[in-house]
């Protein structure tokens, strides 16, 4: 669909339902521009001295996860 289409297709609505269209529009445009830069983290040596054997991290991963989906039950 053409720019003028569009246009025609607008300017065909009521004067209040053309600047409704128009202010939704237009804040999901402002919305998708105005997007802050992410900051960032550094974790850089978060993890210094430590050392994890397999069967901590798998111990870590089912406390982690065995609650999921609990509530959902209810």
């Amino acid at each position: 669909m053409s720019h003028t289409q569009i246009l025609q297709e607008i300017q065909q609505l009521p004067v209040t339902d053309q600047l409704n269209l128009l202010e939704g529009i237009l804040r999901s445009v402002r919305g998708r521009l105005a997007v802050e830069p992410q900051r960032v983290v550094r974790l850089g040596g978060l993890w210094e001295g430590y050392t994890f054997d397999e069967d901590e991290i798998r111990a870590a991963r089912l406390e982690m996860w065995s609650g999921l989906g609990k509530d959902f039950d209810e």
